[in-house]
């Protein structure tokens, strides 16, 4: 067996093979370093570093974390100094100039790299960075049911250049629009590894272990290494002990893992338990940096430059351990960054759609990691104040915002006994408030429902002209309903046990309220209320079941001309469109050339169907059906919207309420 550390003498031959041209060009990490003229970047920086350590020159901030690396895997500054002492001898030899680009070797020893020069830089470098095969962007939001995070692509290239990253996000969740203003609780849970291939050819039997490092923008998780699973062979299953995190903590916005698979352990984990400090803050590093990356460059946008500076991270992180370590027996190793609506997401969808592959040893052994995220509260949006503009004769009024609304979802809004009542979840909290009005003008106090609190956006529908009925998800997506009698809301109750991933939409049609949610499965599902029950749910679905769409945001419905009709968002930001009539549903599309980027909104008014959808850059688009054909949509001018706009007829006139 093998200690997980190189000795510093055989680090020194590697780097001397390294910068030589002589090293083993079949080494994974010899691979990686020629994938691309920028995978040796920051490696390349490193090194630099530690020559200008080496001159007594005063380090940067960026070259203070680079050493820091080198530190952290238990290299001394005086051993540290011989590492730049030869880089800074070979810097005009054959391997130098093929690993690392010139803007690297090009600049003098005498002029430090900090973070504001590679901030200057990585524009530049976004495309070859993030196309790489060794880098995967998922969007958690649009994976299909049977997808996960993970292709046989993916695992190919990790294989073939000794590792990688994957990096999980969901829609809108990069850039300062998106910052959670307090940290959110999450568990990564290793679950169980499931082995593909084990041993020479896929026969005998291996000892298996693994390893993680992970850190968040909030917290460092302690390393993480697990007991070895002994004797496993091809075709085996073995879950995890109780215990056994990836990362167990708060975040504010990202969360960046290493993970590791070996056979065998002579490690004694101290590795790990520095690796993941610094991933904390390599994790806060690469959001706050994107976030900047935005006022110096407008062209480039937030999501850009956090996925870049993650490729270009998991690269180094790659490289330092391909050059520390030894991986005589190293299975796979992979960098996960995941965004907290990526967790959150992720958090919605069962233990297979979080399944990384590891694969080593000439392609003989190949584990499948299955991971489960925990995560009760999702994250938001920045809370904004709610705003109300009313139809008046086809032109849109000017907004009015109500007062006290500061509030962290799109709210329900609906007409009853003569007055304008709203809920909505109070900004910077979980509390379900509820205002109302007698003129859509002048609006009472907030005030909290018993207590209740959510995380998405609530529903509203009248059962008749003395219930109110409303509907909200609690923090672990459960379904809860009660009634407003005028005066008292009642206790709440599940609507059986069923889980939302985004707001439900509740509507009124033929005798009964519809209501509609996401579910687990990302699918649309359907159950009604009457008489005081609920009836069971059923996957909105037609062909026999055959097309089963899924959803990224919150459905919306309404009953119109004795046909219920449910517009969503479709996995391609289009406007999907089903109809219920004679107790089947019937697909369409709304207009295949429109996209939206949140849920949209469908209301009656004037014996037309309005439906609202938010374009790029947050502009409202309306359009209204018929009965037989939608008309174009328009841009409504002046709103721009955080999230799904809200409809409701009121005294006669349709109202549209966004934040």
């Amino acid at each position: 067996m093998t200690f997980i550390l190189a000795a510093h003498s055989d680090r020194l031959e590697r780097l001397r093979a390294q910068l030589a041209g002589t090293a083993r060009s079949d080494s994974r990490m010899e691979r990686r370093l020629r994938l691309s003229p920028q995978t040796g970047f920051l490696y390349g920086m490193t090194l630099r570093a530690a020559a200008r350590l080496e001159q007594d020159q005063k380090l940067t901030d960026l070259e203070e974390n680079l050493i820091g690396l080198l530190r952290l895997s238990g290299s001394s500054d005086s051993e540290i100094a011989e590492f730049g002492h030869l880089y800074r001898d070979n810097l005009t030899a054959r391997g130098t100039g093929e690993i690392f680009p010139a803007a690297v070797t090009g600049r003098p020893l005498t002029e430090g790299y900090s973070y504001e020069d590679l901030a200057a830089e990585l524009p530049a470098l976004a495309p070859e960075l993030t196309s790489q095969p060794t880098f995967r962007t998922v969007r958690a939001d649009a994976l299909g049911p049977d997808e996960g995070i993970d292709t046989e692509e993916a695992a190919a290239a990790r294989f073939e250049y000794g590792g990688g990253s994957i990096v999980v996000l969901a829609d809108g969740d990069i850039g300062p629009w998106a910052t959670n203003p307090t940290p959110l609780d999450v568990r990564v849970e290793y679950n169980k590894f499931y082995a593909v291939r084990v041993g020479d050819q896929g026969g005998g039997r291996s000892e298996i272990y693994w390893a993680s490092g992970a850190g968040s923008d909030t917290a460092a998780y302690p390393d993480f290494k697990s007991r070895e699973y002994g004797a496993t062979s091809s075709g085996d299953t073995k879950y995890f002990d109780s215990g056994s995190y990836v990362f167990r903590g708060t975040i504010k916005n990202t969360l960046m893992c290493n993970i590791q698979c070996w056979e065998a352990d002579d490690s004694d984990g101290g590795f790990y338990n520095r690796l993941r400090e610094a991933l904390r803050d390599i994790s806060r590093w690469c959001y706050d940096k994107s976030e900047k990356l935005i006022d110096q460059n407008e062209d480039y946008n937030a999501s850009s430059a956090f996925l870049s500076l993650v490729a270009l991270i998991s690269d180094l992180i790659n490289l330092i351990l391909g050059w520390l370590i030894n991986e005589d027996d190293l299975f796979g190793e992979v960098d996960i960054a995941y965004s907290s609506r990526g967790l959150y997401e992720m958090s919605r969808r069962s233990v297979d759609h979080n399944r990384v592959n590891f694969s080593g040893r000439n392609g003989s052994n190949s584990v499948d990691l299955y991971m489960k995220v925990v995560m009760p509260q999702g994250p938001v949006f920045p809370p904004e104040p709610l705003k109300l503009r009313t139809l008046n004769n086809g032109s849109w009024s000017s907004a009015t915002e109500l007062p006290n609304s500061l509030s962290r979802t799109a709210p329900a809004v609906e007409a009853f006994q003569d007055k304008l009542h709203v809920t909505f979840i109070r900004g910077g909290g979980t509390q379900l408030l509820w205002t109302s009005s007698e003129n859509a003008s002048s609006w009472t106090t907030p005030t909290q429902i018993r207590g209740f609190g959510g995380y998405l956006r609530p529903a509203l529908c009248p059962v008749d002209a003395n219930t109110l009925l409303g509907v909200h998800v609690g923090g672990a997506g459960e379904l809860w309903w009660s009634t407003y009698d005028g005066s008292t809301w009642s206790a709440h109750q599940r609507v059986k046990n069923y889980v939302a991933t985004a707001g439900a939409a509740l509507t009124w049609h033929d005798g009964r309220i519809y209501l509609v949610h996401r579910g687990q499965d990302q699918a649309m599902h359907v159950n009604s209320y009457a008489n005081g029950q609920w009836s069971d749910s059923t996957v909105l679905s037609s062909f026999a079941g055959m097309f089963k769409p899924t959803t990224p945001s919150a459905p919306t419905a309404v009953s119109y001309k004795g046909v219920l009709h449910v517009v969503y968002r479709a996995s391609d930001n289009s406007l999907g469109w089903f109809r219920l009539q004679n107790g089947s549903w019937t697909p369409s599309s709304v207009a295949s050339h429109w996209r939206t980027t949140a849920g949209p909104a469908i209301e009656v008014s004037d014996n037309r169907m309005y439906c609202l959808h938010v374009g790029t850059g947050g502009r409202l688009y309306s359009a209204s059906y018929d009965g037989t054909a939608w008309s174009g949509a328009t841009q409504i001018g002046g709103p721009v919207a955080t999230d799904d706009p809200v409809l409701q007829t009121y005294q006669g006139k349709l109202r549209l309420m966004y934040r």
